[in-house]
């Protein structure tokens, strides 16, 4: 019994390939969000405005951590992106004055977040359209 021979042309078997084995992002490609400058701004904004409820280094007081195992189950659980994230931050916080910092003072503060969480550094910082760009999931190990 003979075999039928199939010819695949070369790109559709790229495409195919890439479908099945996933796109460079999907692969391991690290993003960059934000840039380190911001998240040192950040820092500094964040332990004059949030670490009396959140603690010195994202760890929760009456406040939930901001970084670690407990932020990463919270993520997990809402599913919530880059943009939600900055929303609430954004539009809830400091608690007792509600969104009365500056845009870039916020962007500042997730770009610290982030960093505190292992999500990498780049060149650019970040802005309000990479926010909604940025998945929080799957979180860096």
């Amino acid at each position: 019994m003979k075999k039928a021979a199939f010819a695949v042309p070369r790109g559709i078997a790229a495409l195919l390939l890439l479908t099945v084995v996933g796109s460079p992002a999907a692969a391991g490609e690290s993003r960059h969000y934000y840039s380190a400058e911001q998240s040192k701004a950040g820092a500094s904004v964040y332990a004059s405005q949030c670490s009396v409820c959140h603690g010195s280094q994202l760890q929760g007081k009456t406040g939930p951590a901001l970084a670690g195992p407990d932020f990463r189950s919270s993520i997990e659980y809402s599913k919530m992106s880059g943009k939600q994230l900055y929303q609430f931050i954004s539009s809830q916080m400091p608690y007792d004055k509600p969104g009365s910092l500056t845009e870039t003072q916020y962007q500042q503060i997730v770009a610290y977040i982030l960093d505190k969480n292992g999500f990498p550094a780049g060149k650019q910082p970040l802005t309000k359209k990479s926010l909604s760009q940025i998945s929080l999931l799957p979180f860096p190990e």
